[in-house]
């Protein structure tokens, strides 16, 4: 009995610490904004655009700091809102209307820090 209760202790701390993993998403948070901005994509924008920012569903792009040109008023003007405003494909919602403009540039921040994928991997 007690080999089992560590047996379950041990793989809830694995668990928990591979959930905590999953949630740092892949981008390389330096401040509080950025880190506020990774925060809030996790819990909005990682079901579209996934936990490692690839695209997981139509429509929704892979996403990195050179992501609409590298221009970060671009950035934060899409995420505000969403595809509608320019007629794209994709189904993103105008985030305007949940978050502030502080947060929405926290979002735009934080996906600057994405590094673009390394060819051939």
């Amino acid at each position: 009995m007690r080999r089992q209760a560590i047996s379950l202790v041990v793989f809830l701390v694995g668990s928990a610490t591979s959930a905590l993993a999953l949630e740092a998403s892949v981008g390389y948070p330096t401040n509080d904004t950025e880190r506020m901005g990774q925060r809030l994509f996790n819990q909005t924008c990682r079901l579209c655009h996934g936990s490692n920012v690839e695209g997981t569903l139509p429509g929704a792009p892979a996403l990195t700091k050179n992501s609409l040109g590298g221009d970060a008023g671009a950035l934060q003007s899409f995420i505000s809102n969403g595809t509608a405003s320019v007629g794209g494909p994709g189904r993103m919602p105008a985030w305007k209307y949940r978050y502030s403009p502080e947060q929405i540039q926290a979002i735009a921040s934080y996906i600057k820090t994405i590094p673009p994928p390394v060819p051939g991997i």
